[in-house]
């Protein structure tokens, strides 16, 4: 298994994010992932997801953004056109809405507010090219929602980026 990357990957770098473990975000603990709670510079860690559902409700798709519920700061997440593996070689990595973003909403309790893990993962040995920038080169993004209403851990969106 590949060496996790030591710094967090630079579509975080508008975030005051603190590292966490991957069973935080309901991942097991034997995969090859970092896992960042997103906090907000106002030091708010409670979030709405803005971005694009495909189909009828199938997936939540980026680009991602997030908007602070108590300052209102709107940040953007990930572009998998910009971030990770594939789109560091020059490719996008999977599909993309465009226009107007919606909200993501919670099936259960129909809230959209909670905390925020984003995980990504790290699957192939870095070459010494990659290396001094690793952390730009994940493969796979994973973003988890906590529900402040119903307490429940929901993965918003997957994106295999390689």
């Amino acid at each position: 298994m590949p060496l996790l990357p030591s710094l967090a990957p630079r579509c975080l770098s508008p975030f005051a994010y603190r590292q966490v473990t991957p069973s935080d975000a309901g991942l097991p603990e034997d995969v090859n992932f970092n896992s960042f709670a997103l906090v907000c510079s106002c030091g708010a860690d409670d979030w709405r997801v803005h971005g694009y559902w495909l189909g009828n409700r199938e997936a939540f798709i980026g680009p991602l953004a997030v908007e602070c519920t108590q300052c209102a700061a709107k940040l953007e997440l990930i572009d998998t056109d910009k971030d990770g593996h594939d789109a560091e070689i020059g490719d996008s990595c999977v599909e993309r809405g465009s226009g107007p973003r919606t909200i993501w909403i919670c099936d259960e309790c129909k809230s959209s507010d909670g905390r925020l893990i984003a995980s990504f993962g790290y699957q192939f040995e870095p070459d010494a090219e990659v290396a001094l920038r690793q952390q730009d080169y994940f493969d796979a993004f994973i973003l988890t929602h906590l529900c402040r209403a119903s307490r429940r851990m929901v993965q918003v969106a997957m994106f295999d980026c390689a």
